[in-house]
């Protein structure tokens, strides 16, 4: 695993804690309202996780996030 920027160690945080509480990953969607950015913006931050091999997501899936 690669390092990670301290904006995504937040936001995987943020997956980990809505998980734990809904059972399920947020949606993009969500994870941009409650960080107050671009959806634009969240995708790329997904992406980097998922390059750095802390998450994998399930194509076509709204809720595909999980966490390695």
């Amino acid at each position: 695993m690669s390092t990670i920027t301290k904006r995504q160690a937040e936001v995987l945080s943020f997956i980990k804690t809505y998980y734990d509480k809904w059972d399920c990953a947020p949606t993009l969607k969500e994870i941009a309202q409650v960080f107050n950015t671009s959806y634009q913006s969240i995708w790329t931050t997904i992406n980097a996780l998922e390059t750095a091999g802390r998450i994998k997501r399930e194509p076509n899936k709204e809720r595909g996030i999980e966490i390695v």
